[in-house]
């Protein structure tokens, strides 16, 4: 009509720019092509490039065939044609896959309404969700947003205070009881410490266990006993939960001594005195290891004499019973008078729990605690001689076995 306006409408694309172009890559190639690559280029040439295009040596019309001619090397890779393909295979992608959602979109609401009209969502649904899903199989119910409780919101951000206070009430107490174990154990360390400063400061050698490294010991023993009893003469300190140091090892025994008896005609009629057993106020760690040093001495001193004993065994020396039985006099140096008095001396190792009840006798208490103390003396005597003789040059080796040799104490 000639008073109907028309307007011409050309729907086409809005061109779009190649991603291509902006990317790293692209830079590179196009470095490359127009450059030869960056062998060649220098601050100072590039300098010089922009000084000439500024004072116009270079022309504007060769800066187009430059990029007209880049432009056509970039184009002869991909053609027109193969851009409309990709372009194409892209667009039909996308309308397969809206469909494929659509359909799906389609089968749930025919799967959701064949519940209450099987007819005409049977309609609707595609074959394949007919055979798999029988209809109705699907329903909906209408749910009514649950008003919140305020109440209920109050008591849980309650709990939630109570639990974290819980918890930090839980650590505070752990860290409490970890402060008091650390105050516990310096206590204990301060204590053991301080009796063993005060054993070194009494003169008693301290130093570590051979098989213990970790564990100090005291040595008490004599350096030139026996084997056996050297060993026994190390005891280790260990401490208890209140940090007092306990002995172990050979003063784990209990307390002996050598006794000595005046005999005769079968009537004891003297008895040496004994150590008397630790008091209850007598309970310092000093006091503790000098009573095992003098048991350790004891013991060793009846060792000895058991082992004298059987070599002088024609000079009517016998043991019978834990009990070495010594003659006072021969029997041909008896006067005539007395022929039929019989005296003689017996010395055992006696515990020292099991005499101090014993009644003491004084008629010739003085005679046998003088043989006491001069069996004492004797193996003191004997342990210097040793002494001696180890500060003296060795012999040479030998082969053969050395025999420890036996102290003359009885004799």
């Amino acid at each position: 009509m000639s008073g109907t306006r028309t307007m011409a409408l050309s729907l086409r694309p809005q061109p779009v720019e190649d991603p291509e172009k902006e990317s790293i890559k692209y830079m590179l190639q196009r470095i490359n092509e127009e450059r030869g690559g960056f062998r060649h280029i220098t601050e100072e040439g590039l300098k010089e490039e922009i000084r000439a295009r500024e004072a116009g040596e270079v022309s504007s019309g060769e800066e187009d065939v430059d990029d007209g001619e880049a432009a056509t090397k970039e184009k002869e890779p991909k053609s027109r044609r193969e851009e409309l393909y990709a372009a194409r295979g892209e667009m039909l992608q996308h309308i397969l896959s809206a469909q494929n959602e659509a359909l799906t979109a389609l089968d749930f609401v025919s799967l959701l309404l064949s519940r209450d009209s099987p007819n005409q969502a049977a309609m609707s649904m595609s074959p394949y969700l007919k055979q798999n899903a029988p209809p109705g199989s699907l329903g909906v119910d209408s749910w009514h947003g649950k008003q919140p409780d305020r109440t209920q919101e109050r008591n849980d951000d309650l709990l939630a205070k109570g639990l974290r206070m819980q918890s930090l009430q839980a650590s505070a107490d752990s860290l409490l009881g970890a402060a008091s174990r650390l105050e516990k154990n310096i206590k204990r360390e301060t204590e053991y410490w301080n009796q063993v400063l005060s054993v070194s400061e009494q003169g008693w050698s301290i130093c570590r266990l051979p098989r213990e490294r970790h564990n100090l010991g005291v040595r008490f023993g004599f350096s030139e006993a026996l084997p056996q009893f050297k060993e026994r003469g190390l005891a280790a300190l260990r401490a208890d939960e209140d940090g007092n140091v306990l002995l172990s090892q050979g003063l784990a025994h209990r307390p002996k001594a050598v006794r000595v008896r005046m005999r005769e005609n079968g009537q004891v009629i003297g008895t040496s005195t004994t150590p008397r057993l630790a008091d209850e106020s007598e309970t310092t760690l000093e006091s503790r290891i000098r009573r095992a040093r003098d048991s350790l001495f004891h013991e060793e001193l009846f060792h000895e004499m058991v082992r004298e004993s059987r070599t002088i065994a024609s000079y009517g020396v016998k043991v019978k019973d834990s009990t070495i039985y010594l003659p006072t006099r021969p029997t041909h140096q008896r006067r005539s008078e007395d022929a039929n008095m019989v005296q003689e001396v017996l010395i055992d190792l006696v515990v020292l729990d099991k005499v101090s009840d014993e009644i003491r006798l004084t008629q010739q208490d003085g005679f046998a605690q003088t043989i006491s103390l001069a069996l004492r003396l004797l193996l003191s005597h004997a342990h210097r001689q040793k002494l001696k003789q180890r500060s003296q040059p060795p012999l040479p080796f030998s082969a053969a076995k050395r025999e420890v040799p036996v102290q003359l104490i009885l004799r």
